[in-house]
């Protein structure tokens, strides 16, 4: 906040004049907070207009479907152990390759729409 020139005061104000209504909202500040676009929105408008100018400007941003898949994709790259490798490799009928094939068919099914 302070690199936006906001301080503890304008957090204060957000909460008492509903701007901020959730706890998680709060988590979303530093995404609004960090265009000029969305922090003015934010401000003048309210967390849902200036979330809706995000989900625009930054889908990851958002807590949409396009943050989940940012997420997966880290998940992938992290969670996936070599070990889960060689046993998928090793036994075929993995219920773990049954649910990456899903999950790849729907991918190719979506980009196949937006040829």
């Amino acid at each position: 906040m302070v690199t936006n020139k906001l301080n503890d005061k304008n957090f204060c104000s957000w909460i008492g004049t509903n701007k901020l209504k959730r706890a998680r909202d709060v988590r979303e500040l530093r995404y609004l907070l960090s265009d000029a676009r969305t922090k003015d929105l934010f401000i003048k408008k309210g967390f849902n207009s200036a979330m809706e100018k995000l989900s625009i400007i930054n889908p990851t941003a958002t807590r949409g479907i396009y943050g989940d898949v940012e997420q997966l994709i880290d998940d992938l790259g992290m969670k996936v152990s070599p070990n889960d490798i060689i046993e998928m490799k090793e036994n075929k009928s993995d219920e773990r390759i049954k649910l990456l094939k899903q999950l790849q068919a729907k991918l190719e099914s979506i980009l196949e729409l937006i040829k």
